[in-house]
């Protein structure tokens, strides 16, 4: 594998919003159908399965829910905080250790109290404060309701977002240049690629770089414009240690049909032929086909854990992948057990609602691939 880290302790700035995430669970005799067109039939949700709803109707949906006496799991969420929150926790007992600096908005009422408490339980989180008092008082902590209806072992996941995710105007490049100004940062984890303005993007890689960083490079699950994908393509060719996405991603990528099998293989291919020319490696997760790594040292194939009977949410299974994988590389595993622990961690994290791994868990799944 490439880079590798040999110092005792590595800082990690990321690049992605915190989030709360309430799942939602049926009572008695009313399945997750029942809850969605009950939402839609009071228009209390009208776009799908994905919205984002705007703060009235979240204060009505609460309502609704608390009417119906409908059960919500809140958890800490956003997918830089799923993977590197369980990072941090997989790390202890052994010689390294790692400080995250997370960028990102959350405001000051409940759900950002929550969220600030949760990740204040983990050993070296730092939500920096980049707003002034008069920014900060306008932020709204991104919330997302998330049903989840399990159906012959498949979860489907529905999800509305709550109007925080406007929050991500509050940030400039400014504010990046401020915090890299402040401290030196041996990993950049590059994932809010859509969720930000692009020249805050763009600082944020141009600080990476000139730090020397790494930057590892979760693939977007959305490409909205040219200038976007042309970022993440330069980003790929030119600047990524590490690169992670699922079959769904990669196709979007390259403007391929995921549905059809000749064009994952064609994906795979197109990524395989850009990072030869440099030493990079890319963990690419195939659903029930397990996982694909391209390394300097060729293709490598790994199966997922176990088929699991029953899958309870879906949410955050591939983040627990790529907490796996870069878990293993700062220990100095190999491909194998990267891929090894990324598939048991994403195992596990099917089997409960939320999408990070609790309490000692991530420390259990490390010892049982990597001792």
């Amino acid at each position: 594998m490439t880079a590798k880290f040999d110092q005792n302790k590595v800082n990690i700035i990321a690049l992605d919003g915190c989030r709360a995430d309430y799942f939602l669970e049926p009572v008695k005799d009313q399945n997750i159908d029942y809850i969605y067109k009950s939402l839609h039939h009071n228009k209390l949700w009208e776009k799908g399965d994905k919205a984002t709803i705007d703060q009235e109707t979240y204060f009505k949906i609460n309502a609704w829910l608390k009417e119906k006496n409908i059960e919500k799991t809140v958890t800490p969420g956003g997918s830089a905080a799923n993977t590197l929150t369980s990072v941090l926790r997989a790390l202890k007992g052994t010689a390294k250790s790692a400080e995250v600096t997370f960028i990102c908005t959350i405001g000051d009422r409940t759900n950002g109290e929550f969220i600030r408490g949760k990740l204040g339980e983990y050993d070296g989180v730092n939500i920096v404060p980049v707003l002034g008092a008069d920014e900060q008082a306008k932020v709204i902590t991104p919330v997302s309701y998330i049903f989840i209806d399990v159906e012959d072992g498949i979860a489907e996941k529905f999800i509305a977002k709550n109007s925080g995710y406007g929050n991500k105007e509050l940030i400039t490049a400014k504010h990046v240049k401020e915090i890299f100004a402040a401290k030196k940062f041996d990993i950049a984890y590059l994932y809010g690629l859509t969720k930000f303005d692009i020249e805050v993007v763009k600082a944020f890689k141009t600080e990476a770089l000139k730090q020397k960083a790494k930057i590892f490079f979760p693939l977007p699950s959305e490409l909205p414009n040219n200038e976007i994908r042309e970022f993440a393509l330069d980003i790929i060719d030119n600047h990524a240690d590490l690169i992670f996405g699922n079959m769904d991603e990669l196709c979007n990528l390259f403007s391929l049909d995921r549905k059809l099998e000749a064009d994952r293989k064609k994906a795979v291919k197109m990524l395989e032929k850009k990072l030869q020319k440099r030493k990079c490696c890319a963990f690419i997760t195939n659903s029930t086909n397990g996982s694909i790594a391209i390394t300097p040292d060729g293709l490598a194939t790994r199966p997922v854990w176990e088929k699991l009977l029953e899958i309870k949410d879906p949410t955050g299974a591939g983040d627990a992948f790529n907490a796996g994988v870069i878990t293993a590389l700062l220990l100095g595993g190999t491909t194998e057990e990267a891929q090894s622990l990324g598939a048991l961690n994403a195992n596990r994290t099917l089997q409960q609602l939320g999408a990070q791994l609790p309490g000692n868990v991530p420390v259990v799944l490390r010892k049982q691939i990597l001792g």
